[in-house]
């Protein structure tokens, strides 16, 4: 087979593959999740950073405050990330209903 012919080949196999690859729309989040991460971030708040006066007063993590913003509008990335940060804190997380 020749180069060029080869050439072109390879190419429209490749943009044959990209068009499959495309990012595939998310779903919007549920009021459960966006519920559920906002109570963890109102866990975070008062026992790792301390705003209501009763926490450790630590030093917000950036990740974890990124995590607490993002809750109502994408609480699919944000739960992991506040459950991970509430467990190390050896904090017992809320029942997810």
């Amino acid at each position: 087979m020749p180069l060029s012919i080869r050439l072109i080949a390879t190419s429209l196999t490749a943009l044959a593959l990209a068009g499959g690859c495309q990012a595939q729309p998310s779903k919007p989040p549920t009021a459960a999740d966006v519920s559920y991460c906002q109570n963890l971030a109102g866990l975070y708040k008062r026992y790792v950073i301390g705003t209501s006066g009763a926490g450790k007063v630590g030093t917000p993590d950036l990740s974890t405050e990124e995590a607490v913003v993002q809750c109502p509008t994408n609480p699919a990335s944000s739960i992991p990330v506040l459950e991970r940060t509430l467990t190390g804190q050896q904090i017992t997380l809320p029942p997810r209903n």
